[in-house]
């Protein structure tokens, strides 16, 4: 019999989905929604390029920090300057 159990652990959240306002002009700053962290079972780091991002009510930031399951999480950038 096979007494092994699997301890690895799940650092790989579910997927993520931001969404935006439709409305977006040049240049200008936008915020998505709150999004839940779901599908993880241990703290798990996150980072954002050209962006800041908050978890929770804390405040933006563009640090590597980390989340846990049930955290809610926010991104904050900037649109592109020209329209192609």
């Amino acid at each position: 019999s096979d007494t092994s159990s699997d301890t690895s652990s799940d650092t790989s959240s579910d997927e993520i989905v931001f969404v935006f306002p439709a409305d977006i002009k040049p240049n200008q700053v936008i915020v998505s929604d709150f999004v839940k962290i779901q599908g993880i079972d241990q703290p798990t780091s996150i980072s954002i390029e050209g962006g800041e991002y908050k978890i929770g009510s804390t405040a933006f930031t563009s640090e590597t920090k980390e989340v846990i399951q049930g955290d809610v999480l926010q991104i904050r950038l900037k649109s592109s300057t020209q329209w192609n």
